[in-house]
């Protein structure tokens, strides 16, 4: 007769439950060295400050260490338009060049160009990043936005005489950072009062903007010409709302297509 199978005995079920627990420590283990690995290759070095920084102190290799974030986070930490983040690829440059701060930071800031930056705007040529340049735009300041400051996002966009008696006003570029503000005061016209019998003569002071933004070279030299083909060779600004992530219609650091092929019929080039 068939021996019939029993319910497992006492030492039996622990050996199978010792083999189960074995089975899903080694699936965790494996699972988070695969996590791990992940993060490695799906993440990007940022130096961060361990030592609290003060203006005039000189830039040291003991001031940071450099961690590890997510790659989803580049744009925010090294992009144009986030924290500008210094790659640590160019830290030892900035120490080779005796680079000091201009700012003061605390423990476990992001070290940033911001910090080597004069308060005030009066040395934007440190902001300007290996391989770009600064250049001004002059503005039409009568329509320009209210409480233009520095560091905000705008689409540039000018006026062109294309034929007709009114110039069609196309887009230049989008989403472009003002570094920088100017306001010229220069003297306007004298101006009459006609209602006065001594006809006494009243001077007005009249004033435009410009803005600086940071591009690169070839970029700056189109500027330049589309400056010349302008209507008053003025530039209109049309200021977006920050974190605006609408789908651009211009790359972002270029001229529109339209207008460099504008450019090159005009140059002939």
């Amino acid at each position: 007769m068939a021996e019939s199978t029993g319910p497992l005995s006492g030492g039996k079920l622990i050996a199978v439950a010792l083999m189960f627990a074995g089975v899903a420590a080694l699936i965790n283990l494996l699972y988070i060295s695969w996590v791990k690995k992940q993060n490695e290759t799906q993440s990007v070095d940022v130096a961060v400050l361990k030592n609290a920084v003060r203006p005039g102190q000189r830039l040291s290799p003991r001031d940071y260490d450099i961690v590890k974030v997510p790659e989803q986070f580049a744009d925010a930490i090294f992009g144009e338009f986030g924290l500008r983040a210094i790659e640590p690829d160019k830290i030892e440059q900035r120490i080779a060049d005796k680079a000091s701060y201009a700012r003061p930071a605390p423990v476990n800031t992001i070290l940033s160009y911001y910090l080597f930056e004069t308060p005030g705007g009066s040395r934007t040529d440190t902001m300007v990043e290996e391989g770009m340049v600064l250049v001004a735009l002059p503005l039409h300041n009568e329509i320009q936005p209210g409480n233009l400051q520095p560091g905000m996002v705008v689409d540039i966009s000018a006026g062109f005489q294309v034929g007709g008696a009114i110039p069609v006003i196309m887009p230049i570029m989008e989403r472009v950072k003002v570094v920088a503000l100017d306001r010229h005061v220069v003297d306007a016209d004298a101006a009459f009062e006609s209602e006065s019998s001594s006809r006494s003569r009243t001077r007005q002071i009249r004033s435009f903007d410009a803005i600086s933004i940071i591009v690169r070279p070839d970029v700056a030299r189109n500027l330049t010409m589309v400056q010349s083909l302008a209507v008053q060779g003025r530039f209109y600004l049309y200021v977006r709302k920050p974190g605006d992530n609408t789908r651009p219609e211009i790359d972002r650091g270029e001229i529109n297509d339209a207008v460099l092929e504008m450019l090159r019929k005009a140059t002939g080039k």
